[in-house]
């Protein structure tokens, strides 16, 4: 059964909405200061993320601790793109389908149809985030990065917010079961603002996409 992320937004207020109110929203305060105390969490530049309108957030991506890292210390409700595989695990799903997750197939028909949710999500004026590299790496680097984040940028003008996070790969790596008190720093940058244009074309979103990776790289790097 295919659920279009049309009919996800009218019930929202009842599913989503709700859990947001009771649970989401208060956990933040608690979360920040959980993660704070154990991984001695810095924020820079979170004054970058505009209090309103549609944001893309894209930061690197090096452990399962990034996106409830980012969540709670970005003062506005973000809506991940994830691997399908990840959200439907049968330990997870039951909290991954109550939180603000676009859940993404591999191959281009499924791509496409989860790019159509994320423009729905930035044409509702929310904060969206996606990681570019697909998933979990280490390597930051423009050549092996989605252009996913220029393409919705372009047909949304909605400005992407570079993130580096440091320290949560030694934190909590995919070979350990849990995260250690390693200290963690998540640097937001200056955003990004693309050109107005029509249809956007492969230079175009690679040049996009290029000059995002060179900012979360020198996120990471100090630079």
């Amino acid at each position: 059964m295919t659920i279009t992320f049309e009919g996800i937004m009218e019930v929202e207020t009842q599913r989503f909405g709700d859990f947001t109110r009771k649970y989401y929203l208060p956990a933040r305060p608690y979360g920040f200061a959980l993660f704070r105390l154990y991984f001695r969490l810095k924020v820079t530049g979170v004054e970058y993320i505009p209090a309103a309108g549609p944001v893309i957030i894209v930061p690197n991506h090096t452990s399962f601790l990034d996106p409830p890292l980012l969540s709670a210390v970005v003062p506005r409700v973000i809506y991940f793109l994830m691997l399908a595989k990840h959200y439907y695990h049968p330990r997870w799903h039951w909290l991954f389908s109550r939180l603000p997750c676009i859940p993404m197939e591999r191959g281009s028909a499924a791509n496409m149809g989860a790019l159509k949710q994320c423009f729905e999500v930035l044409k509702h004026n929310q904060v969206l985030c996606l990681f570019p590299e697909g998933g979990i790496s280490r390597e930051h680097k423009a050549g092996g990065a989605k252009q996913g984040a220029a393409l919705l940028a372009l047909r949304t003008q909605a400005p992407i917010i570079p993130a580096g996070i440091n320290g949560a790969a030694e934190a909590l790596s995919l070979k350990h079961r849990f995260p250690r008190p390693k200290p963690i720093t998540i640097n937001f940058g200056a955003p990004i603002q693309v050109p107005s244009t029509g249809t956007p074309d492969k230079a175009l979103l690679q040049e996009i996409t290029e000059k995002t990776m060179v900012s979360v790289n020198s996120l990471l790097t100090g630079v």
